[in-house]
């Protein structure tokens, strides 16, 4: 598993003060872990968003900040799904569509499908 850098999501202003929270190392740990990358790849078997997949997962590494319906949670939200994107290419999976709608749960609308 790759430690979390926080300086490399904080050079998105967007994530700045996402990933100096206690929060953002949890998830970036939990999306690292066996288990995640398992369900993730199955994810894509199924040709479902990855995300998807892990989202009890993440309620359970980062409490309910992003459950939450604020501002504060959308960039939790935002910087969740790169790191989805950063641990998917790491894999060697590639982007097969973005915006594809979330049927398991209310936490994500839409995300990207990997191949």
């Amino acid at each position: 598993m790759s430690s979390f850098d926080k300086n490399k999501f904080e050079g998105y202003q967007t994530f700045r003060d996402a990933a100096s929270q206690p929060e953002a190392e949890a998830i970036w740990a939990y999306l690292n872990s066996r288990d995640a990358k398992v369900a993730m790849r199955t994810a894509v078997y199924l040709r479902r968003p990855a995300i998807e997949a892990v989202i009890p997962g993440l309620r359970e590494a980062a409490g309910e900040v992003l459950d939450k319906d604020l501002e504060h949670s959308r960039r939790f939200k935002m910087m969740t799904g790169r790191m989805v994107k950063e641990v998917m290419l790491n894999m060697g999976f590639e982007i097969d569509k973005s915006h594809v709608k979330i049927r398991a749960d209310k936490m994500f609308t839409v995300a990207t499908r990997y191949k």
